[in-house]
C-alpha cells in the first residue's frame, strides 16, 4: 500500500519535526494534532496501521528524552489516503506487523522559534517507560516509569559486561540482584566523573549532599531502600508509601528531579553505547 497514514494525538503538537525511517516519512506540525505517515508501506491495510502507529510512538519516543515534548498516539480512530482514495476506520486491536527495528533520524525541528539540528534516535524500551512517565500526574507513577527506564538500560550493561545474576551479587556483595543491577548502572553511566555527579547533586532541588567516597553506594541505597522498595513492595513490614496520603506522595515527587536526572543520563548513555 503506498499512501498517507494519519493518526491523532492526544493534543496539539507545540514543534514541526519529521523523520525518515526506512522508505517512510513521519510528520508533524506545529499547532496539529494528527501525526502523519506516508510512503509505500508494502503490506495490506491492516498491517499499514499497525505498522504506523508502531513507528508514531518510536518517533514520539525520540521527542521525548531530547526535547522534553511529550506527545501520545490515539488508536481510536485513522484515515488513510492512498491507492483506493480516502478511507476512515478503527486500527486494529493488536498491532501485527513485525519488522526489523529501524534506525530513525530526526528531521529540522523547529520550536518557537528556535531551530534545533538533525539527531539520530534509535528504538529503545526505556525511552517508551521514559515518555510514558511523562504521560502521568501521580508521582508514584511517574517514579515507576523512570524506575523502568533505569532498570531497563541497568539489565543492558549487566549483559554486555558478561555478568550473571549470581556474580553480580558478588561483585557489591549483595542479596539483592535488583540493588546490585542499579548500583552497576550508576557506576558505569557516572564512573568517569563522580565528582562531577557530586556537584549535579547538590544543585538539585532538594539537593543530595553524598560522600564523595562512596557516592555510588549511596545513591543507591537512597533509591532502592528509600524509595523502590516503598513503593513496589506493600506488606506492612516494608512500611510502604501510601498513593493516598499527602506526605507520601510530596516525599516522590521530591526525588523525582533526581530520578529525571539519571534516566536521562542513562538514555544518553545506552546511545552512545549500544547504537
Amino acid at each position: 500500500m503506498k499512501g498517507t497514514i494519519k493518526l491523532s494525538l492526544d493534543k496539539e503538537s507545540p514543534c514541526e519535526a519529521h523523520a525518515e525511517i526506512d522508505t517512510l516519512k513521519v510528520t508533524i506540525m506545529t499547532s496539529s494534532s494528527d501525526i502523519s505517515i506516508s510512503g509505500d508501506f508494502s503490506s495490506n491495510y491492516d498491517e499499514a496501521v499497525s505498522r504506523a502507529i508502531e513507528l508514531s510512538n518510536l518517533f514520539l519516543n525520540a521527542l521525548s528524552w531530547k526535547h522534553e515534548i511529550y506527545l501520545e498516539v490515539k488508536t481510536d480512530s485513522y484515515s488513510i489516503e492512498g491507492d483506493a482514495g480516502l478511507v476512515i476506520g478503527l486500527p486494529p486491536l493488536k498491532c501485527t506487523a513485525h519488522f526489523n527495528p529501524p534506525t530513525l533520524i530526526l528531521g529540522d525541528i523547529i520550536i518557537d522559534p528556535a531551530k534545533i539540528g538533525s539527531i539520530v534516535a534509535n528504538q529503545s524500551i526505556a525511552a517508551t517507560y521514559y515518555r510514558h512517565a511523562h504521560f502521568s500526574h501521580h508521582p508514584f507513577i511517574i517514579f515507576e516509569n523512570l524506575y523502568k527506564t533505569i532498570e531497563n538500560i541497568a539489565d543492558r550493561i549487566q549483559l554486555n559486561n558478561g555478568y550473571d545474576n549470581k556474580s553480580l551479587k558478588i561483585k557489591y556483595k549483595s542479596k539483592s540482584h535488583e540493588k546490585s543491577l542499579l548500583r552497576l548502572s550508576l557506576e558505569e553511566c557516572f564512573h568517569s566523573d563522580s565528582r562531577k555527579l557530586c556537584q549535579i547533586l547538590k544543585g538539585l532541588i532538594p539537593p543530595y549532599d553524598l560522600d564523595e567516597s562512596k557516592i555510588f553506594e549511596d545513591l543507591t541505597e537512597l533509591i532502592y531502600e528509600g524509595y523502590r522498595n516503598k513503593l513496589i513492595h506493600s506488606k506492612t513490614a516494608k512500611n510502604p508509601y501510601d498513593p493516598n496520603k499527602e506526605s507520601d506522595k510530596n516525599k516522590i515527587q521530591e526525588v523525582l528531579p533526581l530520578m529525571e536526572f539519571i534516566a536521562i543520563s542513562l538514555l544518553k548513555y545506552e546511545e552512545d553505547t549500544f547504537h
